[in-house]
């Protein structure tokens, strides 16, 4: 390895890589996951409309980006490595190869099997959605004329006063269960089981500002994901690069020969 104070580590990498995929979930939720695709009768709403299909084009650009970058990374470390000689194949093998296994896995498990975002979105992704103030917008809805007696009342059993009660104190439960994938059947079911208040314009509001705080919930679990594969990649690529085997080219080989007979 040539003694290059510029030599390319992990710190830069991860720092790149960590950048690309906050500007990523940030722009996805400002320009398409804050925007409800569907309403509580699963027709798709004018904003899911006209917002929903630039999901995977942000996905694509942003795994594009992240590979050239680690790529450019590490060419420039096998130069560093390998005495200012690219080493373009093993670089970009090096760096391909871990990408698919690794972050591709974790993208594909993300989308197929929801539930693995769950202990992040719960604990993380609940907290920054807290700060949102979720809870707040979730008791904003929640219909609470089931005790009084009159116009806009309505009737329950006791059981369920109880039960409406209890989650109103304490929503985090509630708030936990909820996701993108499944919020139009949870809106259903609030408003079939009276808990929420009737539609109007407050509450449709107010429903819309709870979904963007879930999606808050669900990308901060996504991203948590994201960033322990990534590390794992750069790290596996990292070592597997310094301790590669240089393939000089014809030209350094007789350049090398040249200075060799030289000294001799």
């Amino acid at each position: 390895m040539s003694d290059n104070d510029d030599t390319p580590n992990v710190t830069g990498s991860l720092v790149i890589f960590f950048w690309l995929t906050f500007l990523y979930f940030f722009l996805r939720y400002m320009v398409v996951d804050k925007y409800m695709p569907l309403n509580a009768d699963g027709q798709k709403t004018e904003d899911g409309e006209k917002k929903g299909g630039l999901g995977p084009l942000f996905t694509i650009f942003y795994f594009v980006l992240v590979i050239m970058s680690q790529i450019f990374v590490n060419m420039k470390l096998t130069q560093s490595i390998c005495g200012d000689e690219v080493q373009t194949s093993t670089a970009m093998s090096a760096t391909l190869i871990p990408n698919v296994i690794i972050l591709g896995v974790v993208y594909i498990m993300l989308v197929l099997v929801p539930g693995w975002k769950a202990p992040f979105a719960n604990t993380f992704g609940y907290f920054a959605a807290n700060i949102g103030g979720i809870r707040d917008v979730l008791n904003t809805l929640t219909n609470t004329n089931f005790e009084e007696k009159g116009e806009g009342s309505i009737t329950l059993k006791q059981n369920q006063i109880n039960i409406f009660k209890s989650i109103y104190k304490d929503p985090s439960q509630l708030i936990n269960n909820i996701t993108p994938e499944n919020f139009h059947k949870f809106l259903q079911t609030m408003q079939n089981i009276k808990y929420f208040k009737p539609s109007n314009e407050v509450t449709d509001r107010n429903v819309k500002k709870l979904y963007s705080l879930v999606v808050i919930k669900d990308l901060v679990s996504q991203f948590i994901w994201y960033m322990l594969a990534g590390y794992l990649v750069i790290t596996t690529t990292y070592d597997s690069l310094i301790n590669m085997k240089c393939q000089s080219s014809e030209a350094r080989l007789k350049k090398l020969a040249e200075k060799s007979e030289v000294k001799n």
